[in-house]
């Protein structure tokens, strides 16, 4: 997505589009990064907190950035969900937090950690 603005939307969005891309790319960036959090540790602990946080990356990351990256292609299409997204974003690392400091896990079967 980086290469792609860097070299192809430059010629086609205006400047104020184009930062409309970029906050939605590093949204885009920051949930990967989430979902590769609880994936890692998904794949090695059962935590109820990280599935939460898992549910909340994924559908957060679709309703955030999808709605931000459609605005950024035509101002007149948008689908108002950017707000709920960001809030589930927020409340993905809420809920890694949380399962962090509050335990409650339990080694994943399939796992050679520790």
């Amino acid at each position: 997505m980086s290469a792609w603005r860097s070299h192809g939307l430059v010629e086609l969005l205006p400047p104020e589009n184009l930062l409309r891309f970029d906050s939605a790319l590093q949204q885009h960036t920051m949930a990967g990064a989430g979902a590769l959090v609880v994936g890692v540790l998904g794949s090695h602990v059962h935590s109820r907190w990280i599935s939460l946080a898992a549910v909340c990356f994924v559908l957060g990351f679709a309703l955030f950035c999808g709605d931000v990256y459609l605005r950024a292609f035509s101002s007149s299409l948008t689908l108002h969900t950017a707000p709920f997204g960001g809030v589930l974003l927020i409340l993905g690392w809420a809920a890694v937090a949380c399962g962090a400091l509050l335990g409650g896990w339990s080694r994943h079967p399939d796992s050679n950690w520790g």
